[in-house]
């Protein structure tokens, strides 16, 4: 498994690659704060997770509420089976699904 990494895809859209956990969550948040900077629409695709832990739900939540002080449409694409379980076992899979 490899470290979390972030691949742009096209213009405001990009592919979240890797282990997201809590040692590196806090990179890969400022990572994406930066690339929604001054943005209309970001979208990104969790295809490329390979492992995540708890702290990749507080991560989404974390980048929808920026997403809102932005101003910025904001959609996650190809969200892992498990992790979508794991949001409704935590009570906010309506905050990271109807976005």
């Amino acid at each position: 498994m490899s470290e979390a990494t972030i691949l742009k895809q096209a213009e405001g859209n990009y592919l979240l690659k890797g282990k997201v956990q809590f040692r590196n969550v806090t990179r890969v948040q400022n990572d994406l704060y930066v690339l929604m900077k001054n943005r209309e629409s970001f979208e990104l695709n969790l295809q490329g997770i390979e492992h995540y832990d708890s702290s990749m739900l507080a991560l989404m939540l974390s980048i929808v509420r920026h997403a809102k002080k932005l101003e910025v449409s904001l959609r996650f694409t190809e969200c892992p089976e498990q992790l979508l379980v794991m949001a409704e076992l935590y009570g906010v899979t309506g905050l990271i699904v109807k976005l």
